[in-house]
């Protein structure tokens, strides 16, 4: 709702303090909320909020643009890269990339006239494939745009029969074990000096004043990161812990109780990063 409300709040600080925010300055309050709840047996919403509000705009100016413009149509798959057709005759370059002629950089390589002709460029420009479109916003690589393309693909093997690697990529299936979660508890495989707590009957952590104290969870890991939630605050004198995972303790990652922020909050820190575990 920053978007919305944040030249407000520059002119009127006060005023959207008191109608939008609880005492504390962060939380919303009901007004601030998405709420949209009903009073007695009229069937008429009692209000909108602003997020909610914010929501059916762009709901609307999406249907609007669906309505105008249709859905977007896919190509065909023999009409795009990921066609089993033959490639075309510009991928297939005379030219010796794999000679190490860096070892004498005074001595062109064999065949290196063939790198100024136009008839691959002509090849590129008649081309008639279009791209891949994705097929469900699912099917996008999840790739760093850092990572190299090397490491997504490997191009000393020979190219892929069909074009399905590029049509739709499978998606690690996400897992989280939650202390306030029942259908995926956080539920210890073992545990020194870990009790479970709960706050006001709603919020349910694992606690510890133990040094040296351990919690382990076993988890479903299939690719992608392993990620902890855990509570820092400047007030309640909140220890450091340490998360790994398998046998890694040397590759853990520090959690830091204490912060200088004037409020406390659950935040996340990944405690391992890989491709593939």
């Amino acid at each position: 709702m920053k978007r919305m409300v944040f030249d407000h709040y520059l002119r009127y600080p006060q005023s959207m303090a008191k109608a939008f925010f609880q005492p504390d300055m962060l939380h919303p309050n009901a007004r601030g909320h998405v709420s949209l709840f009903y009073l007695g047996f009229s069937g008429e919403a009692d209000s909108q909020r602003i997020l909610a509000d914010l929501l059916i705009a762009y709901l609307e100016a999406e249907l609007c643009h669906v309505t105008k413009f249709g859905l977007p149509s896919s190509p065909a798959v023999s009409d795009t890269l990921a066609s089993i057709e033959s490639p075309d005759s510009f991928v297939d370059i005379p030219f010796p990339l794999d000679t190490l002629h860096l070892v004498d950089p005074l001595t062109a390589p064999d065949n290196w006239e063939s790198t100024f002709e136009l008839g691959p460029l002509a090849a590129i420009r008649d081309e008639n494939r279009h791209f891949v479109l994705p097929q469900t916003p699912y099917s996008i690589s999840p790739v760093s745009i850092f990572t190299p393309l090397r490491d997504v693909v490997n191009p000393k093997e020979p190219d892929p029969t069909t074009g399905s690697s590029i049509l739709g990529l499978l998606q690690p299936e996400l897992f989280c074990a939650d202390a306030n979660d029942h259908e995926h508890p956080m539920a210890p495989s073992s545990r020194e000096g870990w009790e479970p707590f709960v706050w006001n009957g709603e919020k349910h952590f694992w606690v510890s004043d133990t040094v040296g104290a351990r919690i382990k969870v076993d988890i479903k890991v299939k690719a992608g990161r392993v990620a902890v939630y855990y509570y820092r605050s400047q007030h309640y004198n909140l220890g450091n812990a340490k998360c790994w995972v398998d046998d890694n303790e040397s590759g853990g990652t520090e959690l830091a109780g204490y912060w200088d922020k004037g409020y406390n909050v659950a935040v996340y820190v990944f405690c391992y990063i890989q491709d593939s575990c």
